[in-house]
């Protein structure tokens, strides 16, 4: 079987020498279309609609700069195309003999050819991982820079709004408090994780039934009383709403978490994620508390409805005589709040009043928002190694795409 390979440029020409005229059939480029054809180095160049027409025959070889691979190799996945090795990759991972007759001789055997890329990838995985591996040993990760492009533009208004909204509920003399990857910003970056695009706050309970109440008055309330697996349909209904009050705020109230959104005139935006904590009585232990959320846990999973979960938590919170109205040394994330963890899910003690009170300004990009007195030790509940680079770098958790 001979070669087509696909790209007619530098590399391409690099591959033809490599490779050999005699065992070249023709390039394929994209710039070449429908039934046309081309030439270069007397060697005709096909379109890739004419490619789908004969590939069975041939062995592809993706030609081109690493700008344009991935659109290369999804472009031949897409078209059912799966038989195709990178040629850029195989010299950048050694993995070219210097005799190509060697390599040209493997290829006729479909199992090795098909063995071929996925050992180069696998070597190329290896690579990358210790590359990463060696940048975060010796990088610090509080000098990363900002993130950029349209992630940036959103960081930067989800802050506008977020100020916004502190600034419209100011009346109340409430202090939601940064918290989770918002809180780590603030201690790591003054601003955004570079990857990040939510902003998380936490908020007392006694702060956050003032906001409810100011709420139901001037924004829009809504609780999702659908399939608690049903995120499109949450996301459809919380749009559908926005819509209709495009002028208001609306306070999506979950069975984990109450998000804040606001549509603006050029789209709807969740501002942020608003976490309750509570305080517990002082002769309430850690280890009833974790051993409680376990049971919670196993019963919340019997209901069917997001509403019929919020109702429930709402009933054990005013009844199972756990919190104390009143403040109290213990502090903890509410049982409506992400299953009633910080994170780590084995604490050992509570969160301390004075590790949290009295708050403090934290510089955050442009502005300030309130932090708890000893940020650190708040962030150690849910989070082991903030400080070093995490396994998840770059990567954004609720798109899972990487970010600009």
């Amino acid at each position: 079987m001979k070669l087509i390979l696909f790209g007619a440029g530098n590399i391409g020409e690099e591959a033809l020498s490599y490779f050999g005229r005699n065992n070249v059939f023709c390039f394929c480029d994209n710039r070449i279309t429908g039934s046309d054809e081309g030439e270069r180095f007397d060697i005709k160049i096909i379109s890739f609609q004419k490619l789908k027409e004969i590939y069975e025959s041939y062995i592809i070889v993706v030609c081109v700069g690493s700008s344009y691979v991935m659109e290369v190799c999804n472009q031949l996945d897409e078209a059912g195309m799966k038989s195709y090795f990178d040629y850029s990759l195989l010299k950048r991972e050694k993995m070219l003999p210097e005799n190509a007759q060697e390599l040209i001789k493997l290829l006729q055997d479909k199992e090795e050819r098909n063995a071929i890329p996925l050992q180069c990838y696998r070597k190329s995985l290896d690579s990358a991982r210790r590359q990463l591996e060696y940048l975060k040993k010796h990088a610090d990760i509080t000098t990363l820079k900002p993130a950029t492009g349209k992630l940036r533009e959103k960081q930067i208004i989800l802050t506008h709004l977020a100020e916004e909204f502190f600034e419209y509920t100011s009346e109340l003399n409430i202090k939601p408090f940064l918290a989770y990857g918002s809180l780590i910003g603030a201690v790591r970056h003054q601003g955004f994780v570079p990857w990040d695009d939510d902003l998380d706050f936490a908020i007392m309970r006694s702060d956050y039934e003032r906001l409810m109440e100011f709420a139901h008055e001037n924004c829009t309330v809504a609780c999702y009383d659908g399939d608690c697996d049903d995120i499109c349909g949450l996301e459809a209904s919380v749009y559908e709403i926005l819509e209709q009050y495009p002028n208001r705020y609306l306070i999506y109230v979950g069975a984990d978490t109450t998000k804040i959104y606001k549509q603006t005139p050029e789209r709807a935006y969740k501002i942020m994620d608003l976490w309750v904590y509570d305080f517990y009585k002082n002769d309430y232990s850690i280890a009833e508390h974790m051993r409680y959320l376990g049971e919670l846990s196993e019963k919340k999973h019997q209901m069917k409805s997001v509403k019929a979960v919020v109702d429930f938590l709402k009933n054990e919170r005013e009844y199972k005589g756990v919190i104390s109205i009143e403040k109290t040394r213990n502090i903890f994330p509410g049982i409506d709040n992400w299953g009633g963890y910080p994170g780590l899910k084995n604490a050992s003690r509570w969160i301390s009043f004075d590790d949290v009170f009295p708050l403090k300004k934290a510089r955050f990009e442009h502005t300030e928002f309130w932090m708890p007195k000893d940020a650190e030790t708040v962030l150690s509940f849910g989070y082991q190694n903030y400080m070093e680079f995490p396994h998840d770098i770059g990567l954004n958790s609720h798109s899972g795409e990487y970010a600009d």
